[in-house]
């Protein structure tokens, strides 16, 4: 074995012909040494190699773990958010079937667009007026939950079923009568929204738990995610066959006056 550092020692010389040598088992004794000391301060270095590489994963998986529960958390809050927002709409919007109604006027029948990333989004302007208890109310809602056409055609056909000067039925909700709708009732993208934030909190729970849990308690987790996303959308489905669908209406020509018998010379 190699001396250990610090420590004196001998070697034995002999003397030759060409002068003073080391003796021959001196001699494979010192190769041996320096051979032994090479392969401890490979075997070092490999060491501590091996110890960078995982101390460089250790800190690779922190990151990771980190960003999933910063990930996990913002879609977590934004589903939540979002489902907060969504949820009054749809519950007036269900709520509107059972509303009053009374007959309006259209006072404006028209298409504005806004500028979007995707382009432009088309929406119709319809807005009319409706008298409930002697007091006369403006209002311009078509749908509680109206969102944008891709179009302009899309959105002048239905601004086209309302033209200005004709008669509408306006629901109102009759502890808010400033609150109409021309088209009460709830459409299909209403619970679909919903279940679209139930979604993104299961999908941010996951991303949350997976940075905390081991993998192999990882498959039981998704798991239970998949079965939180499979038990929304079928709620989602049972509310949505029982929410009152929207009813389309045309708006009728107003009503023209009595014309009386002409009288008879």
């Amino acid at each position: 074995p190699a001396r250990p550092p610090g420590r004196r020692f001998y070697v034995r010389y002999v003397k030759t012909d060409a002068g003073w040598d080391l003796e021959p088992e001196e001699r494979e004794r010192l190769k041996e040494e320096r051979r032994i000391l090479r392969e401890q301060e490979r075997r070092d270095q490999r060491l501590e190699h091996e110890r960078e590489q995982v101390e460089k994963k250790r800190l690779d998986a922190e990151k990771l773990r980190r960003g999933l529960r910063l990930a996990g958390i913002l879609t977590m809050v934004g589903g939540a958010v979002l489902g907060i927002l969504i949820l009054p709409e749809l519950i007036e919007s269900a709520r509107s079937a059972a509303w009053p109604q009374t007959e309006g006027t259209v006072t404006v029948s028209s298409t504005r667009f806004e500028l979007a990333k995707k382009g432009r989004r088309y929406y119709p302007v319809v807005e009319y007026t409706y008298t409930v208890g002697g007091k006369r109310f403006p209002g311009k809602r078509i749908r509680i939950d109206q969102n944008h056409e891709n179009s302009p055609k899309d959105a002048g056909r239905i601004s086209a079923r309302f033209p200005v000067g004709h008669r509408v039925s306006v629901a109102y909700n009759p502890s808010d009568p400033g609150r109409s709708v021309l088209e009460p009732g709830s459409t299909a993208s209403g619970p679909f929204g919903v279940w679209f934030c139930s979604l993104a909190v299961g999908v941010g729970l996951l991303l949350f738990m997976s940075a905390r849990v081991t993998r192999r308690r990882q498959r039981f987790l998704i798991l239970g995610i998949i079965a939180w996303v499979v038990a929304s959308l079928a709620s989602t489905l049972v509310v949505g066959s029982h929410l009152p669908a929207v009813k389309e209406q045309t708006a009728r020509p107003p009503a023209s006056p009595p014309v009386g018998r002409p009288s008879r010379g």
